[in-house]
């Protein structure tokens, strides 16, 4: 009985496993295909942002400090850089250990817009606009 079971889940896992990469694949190629190209200029310079837009918020944080000589933004300032970098080295460290490749590799239907290279899993952008947004939601809730 418990063989019998454990086949079952074996089957149902390769099975499940089998069918969520083709749907994954499907819903990769209808999203590309489907994208207004015009707007591929638009979403390289805003994927490109990120590298503006993380590093600023703390700088203005420190900069408002010395201005102003409140502590508190100093110390925010130093907790907001830090989980950047934190996220940041994270996610580089993770890349390497699962080693996804970016679909332009790994689908023909997929070309190489922004010119990224480098493994795709986990996003560095997602992780590290995810700890800024973290961070200054719980620095500042109002």
């Amino acid at each position: 009985m418990n063989k019998f079971l454990i086949i079952l889940i074996y089957l149902f896992y390769i099975n499940f496993s089998l069918q969520s990469e083709c749907v994954d694949v499907k819903f990769l190629r209808s999203i590309y295909q489907e994208r207004n190209q015009n707007l591929d200029e638009i979403m390289k310079f805003s994927s490109n942002s990120v590298f503006i837009v993380l590093p600023t918020i703390p700088v203005s944080l420190f900069v408002y400090f010395l201005i102003n000589d409140k502590k508190e933004d100093y110390y925010n300032s130093v907790e907001i850089a830090g989980s950047i970098v934190i996220s940041g080295v994270s996610s580089l460290i993770l890349k390497q250990i699962f080693k996804r490749e970016r679909p332009f590799n790994t689908y023909k239907f997929v070309e190489n817009i922004g010119g990224e290279s480098g493994y795709s899993f986990p996003s560095s952008h997602s992780t590290t606009s995810f700890a800024l947004a973290t961070s200054l939601s719980l620095l500042y809730p109002e």
